[in-house]
C-alpha cells in the first residue's frame, strides 16, 4: 500500500454488525509506541502500518482491520455499522 492512500479501519466485524473506527490515511510502517496493545512490537522494534484517522487519532495495523476507503465502503454496505471510539475499545 502506498503512503497517503485513504483507508477505512474496522475494529471488529460479524456477518451483520461492524464496529467501525473511521476513515483516514495510511502513514507508512512505524514501530508503535509502548503500551498495553504494543508491548512486544515496541520491544522488538517491529514496524506495523500506522493510520491517521480523520478524527486525529492514530491506530496501528495490529489493532484493526483496514483496507482502501473504496473497499471498506463496499464492505460496509448492507451491514449495521456501529461507530466506535478508539479510546473506548483500546483504552488508549
Amino acid at each position: 500500500m502506498d503512503i497517503g492512500v485513504r483507508v477505512g479501519a474496522i475494529y471488529s466485524a460479524s456477518p451483520s454488525i461492524v464496529c467501525f473506527l473511521g476513515f483516514g490515511v495510511y502513514q507508512g510502517d512505524f514501530v508503535p509506541p509502548r503500551g498495553p496493545n504494543s508491548e512486544t512490537l515496541s520491544f522488538l522494534q517491529i514496524p506495523v502500518p500506522k493510520i491517521l484517522l480523520d478524527s486525529g487519532e492514530v491506530v496501528y495495523g495490529h489493532q484493526c482491520y483496514f483496507a482502501s476507503e473504496y473497499d471498506v465502503k463496499q464492505y460496509l454496505q448492507g451491514k449495521h455499522v456501529v461507530d466506535v471510539d478508539l479510546k473506548d475499545v483500546l483504552g488508549n
